[in-house]
């Protein structure tokens, strides 16, 4: 599907641009930086394990947990409001 390709380049493009570049993203990830670079170009889809390594990156750069089970800290849990007794 051409829109899923269009947003899986556009992530991998994100996650050069927070990591400093494609060959940053290519060691960061575990693949050849040539793979990277045909990706940007659109030369080849995004493989479903690297999108989600990608996704994982640009996560962690957000500041969002990347794991399942993650909660809020306790200053977060006790900042909420209480009922009223």
């Amino acid at each position: 599907m051409r829109i899923a390709a269009s947003v899986q380049s556009q992530a991998v493009f994100r996650a050069c641009q927070l990591l400093g570049g494609p060959e940053q993203l290519a060691a960061r990830v575990g693949v050849s930086r040539l793979l990277i670079k045909a990706i940007l170009k659109g030369s080849l889809p995004t493989s479903h394990t690297l999108f989600l390594k990608v996704v994982d990156i640009l996560a962690a750069a957000d500041g969002y947990e990347a794991y399942e089970g993650s909660r809020p800290s306790r200053d977060a849990r006790s900042a909420r409001p209480r009922d009223p007794v």
